[in-house]
């Protein structure tokens, strides 16, 4: 379980949460309600794997999100699904490459008396992706448990010391109060404490590598939802404690991502700056080694059901890891890096705060289809048996159809409720998207990024249709991942 839970739990990237978006939050929504939000998460989330842990048992497959949406509303939105999943991931990893340049600034500015372009430090990012994405999923893990363990030492050591240091010595617990969500800034609130915790969800597409799969990736999901949102809750209420709940906006919009490590010197010294500084350029590179991972377990099941080029599903029989889809992921950023250097795009507004808004947004639409799947699955499963319980005809001596397999806690009204919470909070996101992106945002970037997602999910729908018209024994393959097999086409077409 260790190894799965460091890679889901780097994927949330604790540091740069911590650093970055408690910052952000504050300076566009003027309110210090994030500990409330990243409160309300982990609830979405537990709600959401509770479903998502008893369809995995149900459904053959590679575990990933997509693979439930093809078996609860049908191929073809699943093949969407997918889609938008790979873009997703895909968006949040590239992203990371436009944020490395900035925080590596202070460090490589102390050490050699100069800065260079931010694009150096992105493409060293870069391969330093392409020589560990591809090595052994141990071999990766054990690096990331390395750095998640620094990370969530500084932040532990950084957030006593602002807490010990209050302001009036009053802790602002206040910030934790739920109605803090139903304000004007409520959708900047939750789409930013979702995405501390966004890459934990992927935990289902590592089951089939692991031990009683199914319960340790359920573990290893909760224990990083939970282990998050603590570290999270007290850091942000530590650093608004700190800075005075009064003060703590105009801080933050004075100094931006600098107001955490100016707290650091204030309480801890001058050493524990470059150390912070440091451990943000590790929490950045293990995120993007962890959604590197995420990228290719998903181009790699995709191109073994069909959607995808058959060249992506090459494995290195070495590592046992995808080797195409490695390489294609990198060049994928190496592409992003050289476009916005030569178009002299800014790099943190642009490639990672556009790109991780985007990737943000396209995971909660995955989520809360793969939520709405779930709950029909079930109910639709419930209704058959008791069907089959009133009008088929029994045998002497057989059982009446039991439909104790599916509990209604556990697969029909829990995830009828996670479908419904989810629902409302991603109408919530779109209807305030533009606050998200600022006030100097034009409305061509918000409908950029709807239409990117958007074009993403008909390109799926579009690919399943074709397949269905045109090679429809790979059609039934969809939502089955590597698990596909002729064998397991032949029985789905029984079906």
């Amino acid at each position: 379980m260790g190894q799965i839970l460091a890679i889901v739990a780097t994927a949330a990237t604790p540091m740069t949460v911590c650093v970055g978006v408690v910052a952000t939050s504050i300076i566009v929504t003027g309110e210090i309600g994030l500990p409330a939000g990243f409160l309300a998460v982990p609830v979405l989330l537990s709600l959401f794997f509770v479903g998502q842990t008893s369809m995995a048992s149900r459904v053959p497959g590679p575990g990933m999100l997509y693979s439930y949406v093809s078996a609860g509303a049908g191929r073809p939105l699943g093949a969407g699904a997918a889609a938008v999943s790979l873009l997703a991931y895909n968006l949040l990893q590239v992203g990371l490459y436009g944020l490395i340049g900035g925080a590596a600034e202070p460090l490589l500015a102390e050490v050699f008396g100069a800065v260079p372009p931010w694009w150096v430090s992105a493409l060293a990012l870069c391969a330093l992706v392409a020589v560990l994405g591809p090595r052994k999923l141990k071999v990766l893990a054990a690096v990331l448990q390395i750095l998640l363990v620094l990370e969530v030492g500084t932040l532990a050591v950084y957030g006593a010391a602002n807490l010990t240091h209050a302001v009036n010595g009053t802790v602002p617990w206040h910030a934790l109060n739920p109605v803090l969500l139903f304000g004007p800034g409520a959708a900047v609130l939750l789409l930013m404490s979702l995405l501390g915790s966004i890459g934990i969800e992927s935990g289902a597409a590592y089951i089939s590598k692991a031990r009683d799969g199914h319960r340790t990736v359920w573990w290893a999901m909760m224990i990083a939802t939970v282990g998050a949102a603590v570290i999270y809750v007290l850091f942000t209420v530590g650093v608004i404690a700190a800075v005075g709940a009064d003060a703590v906006v105009d801080t933050a919009r004075a100094q931006n991502v600098g107001m955490v490590f100016e707290l650091a010197r204030l309480h801890l010294g001058e050493t524990a700056v470059p150390i912070g500084q440091l451990l943000l350029c590790t929490s950045i590179a293990a995120a993007a080694l962890s959604l590197h991972a995420t990228c290719n377990a998903h181009a790699y099941a995709l191109a073994c059901e069909g959607l995808l080029p058959r060249a992506l599903s090459r494995v290195n029989p070495r590592t046992d890891q995808p080797s195409t889809a490695s390489a294609a992921q990198c060049v994928l950023g190496l592409a992003a890096i050289v476009v916005f250097a030569v178009a002299g795009w800014p790099p943190q507004d642009a490639l990672f705060y556009g790109g991780g808004t985007a990737g943000a947004l396209a995971v909660l639409l995955v989520l809360t289809l793969t939520a709405i799947a779930i709950a029909f699955y079930f109910w639709r499963e419930h209704h058959r048996i008791v069907v089959q319980r009133r009008n088929a005809p029994l045998d002497h001596g057989e059982a009446a159809p039991d439909d104790r397999t599916t509990p209604f806690l556990r697969t029909r009204l829990v995830p009828s409720i996670s479908a419904v919470l989810l629902a409302a909070v991603l109408v919530l996101i779109v209807i305030k998207f533009d606050t998200l992106l600022g006030p100097t945002a034009e409305p061509v970037h918000q409908w950029g990024i709807f239409g990117v997602v958007a074009v993403a999910l008909a390109a799926g729908i579009a690919r399943a249709l074709y397949l269905r018209r045109h090679h429809y024994e790979i059609y039934l393959r969809l939502g089955r991942g590597p698990a596909a097999s002729p064998s397991a086409t032949r029985q789905a077409a029984s079906q």
